[in-house]
């Protein structure tokens, strides 16, 4: 217990600052609304694999989210808002810190200082925790947060060279929470990286028979269950309508290849220019002088963000907030460029402080909430 409140007390303002609004929000009837109704009638019909939406199939998204919906209504006898937002917020917090823990060791320093100290780790935490999606969706409900925990979490295993079995459930959670992004993401990321780094070893060990029996076995049981429940039509729309079609032919939310190069700029508001400055700049120093390139946590963290944005680039269906699993890699990866460049002790400091009244701000807002939410359109 003790272990736990060292891990939670550093995140308190964080979490503070976002209660009054997960208390007193109402939900979103077009996005949030309609889990919540998902969920009510599996629990209505006793469907666990194959799900409807005002009774018609909707196999748009995997069980994993639905099902803690439907727990959390089974248990509590209604939708409790801030218990469904903690479905968000708990992912949230799992990805501040793992990426904390994951730059724990590192020894970054601004110009003419020492090296790292604690106080920088604090600095990218409330930074990456006060950009743009990264915060709103952390009390929103949605499987997005969810599915980013598994993949940073999977990446970061990887990067420690882990257990290839706890690495293959890492990947299939992240698939079984919101779809193949969960599977793309890291695959393609941990492949950019062994042929930027040629560290094939490792991709080898982690993407190892191991971890493709996990896949294998997980999906088997998904895709047999939800035949079994929903029949042919609900898994072949789930596998091909809700997956090829989308990504080839987007059905919904069609957009330009460039979307997220212009949306990014206010969606990570108002550290994500910064950070993409950041992003910028490691990238001509590398590529300006290949010595520079150093196969370190930056720029695998570069890598992952690149990654990211170029295959949700190259799919037909775009959402801001499908980008989601970039953002922390975006934070840690620009913000250590900008502190090698020209981010002084005395600059975190401020944008430290900047990221605590930002969360002020939100708390006093949310307490305001059940004053104009009817004003809310």
């Amino acid at each position: 217990m003790k272990s736990f409140w060292n891990i939670l007390k550093p995140y308190l303002p964080y979490i503070i600052a976002l209660l009054p609004v997960m208390i007193f929000r109402d939900f979103t009837p077009r996005n949030e609304l309609r889990y919540l109704t998902i969920a009510d009638e599996a629990l209505r019909d006793g469907h666990f694999w194959s799900f409807t939406f005002l009774d018609e199939p909707y196999a748009d998204k995997p069980p994993l989210y639905i099902w803690l919906v439907m727990a959390s209504r089974w248990l509590l006898g209604s939708h409790v808002k801030w218990v469904i937002c903690l479905f968000s917020l708990i992912p949230a917090l799992g990805i501040l810190h793992i990426m904390d823990r994951w730059t724990r060791s590192l020894c970054w320093a601004g110009k003419g200082e020492p090296a790292k100290t604690r106080f920088d780790s604090d600095f990218y935490t409330w930074m990456t925790a006060t950009m743009g999606l990264q915060l709103g969706l952390a009390v929103f409900a949605r499987m997005d947060m969810l599915m980013s925990l598994f993949i940073v979490w999977a990446l970061y295993l990887y990067w420690q060279k882990g257990s290839s079995w706890k690495f293959g459930v890492l990947v299939f959670m992240a698939l079984f929470s919101k779809g193949p992004f969960g599977v793309l993401i890291p695959l393609l990321v941990t492949l950019a990286w062994m042929l930027i780094s040629r560290d094939y070893r490792t991709w080898l060990k982690m993407w190892n028979w191991r971890a493709w029996v996990v896949l294998v076995a997980g999906c088997t049981v998904w895709f047999g269950s939800a035949y079994l429940e929903g029949g042919a039509d609900y898994l072949n729309n789930m596998l091909f309508h809700q997956t090829v079609d989308r990504a080839v032919q987007a059905f919904h939310h069609k957009r330009p290849w460039f979307f997220y190069l212009v949306h990014i700029w206010y969606t990570a508001l108002p550290w994500g220019p910064l950070a993409l400055v950041g992003i910028g700049r490691y990238l001509y120093r590398v590529l300006r002088n290949r010595t520079s390139f150093v196969a370190d946590e930056q720029s695998f963290f570069v890598t992952a963000f690149l990654v990211t944005l170029v295959l949700l680039s190259c799919v037909s269906g775009k959402l801001d907030v499908y980008l989601l699993p970039a953002y922390p890699f975006l934070a840690y990866g620009g913000l250590m460029e900008m502190q090698r460049w020209c981010l002084t002790r005395k600059a975190r400091r401020r944008l430290e402080t900047a990221c605590h009244i930002l969360l002020a701000v939100i708390f006093v807002a949310g307490l305001c909430l059940p004053f104009y939410q009817q004003y809310i359109g």
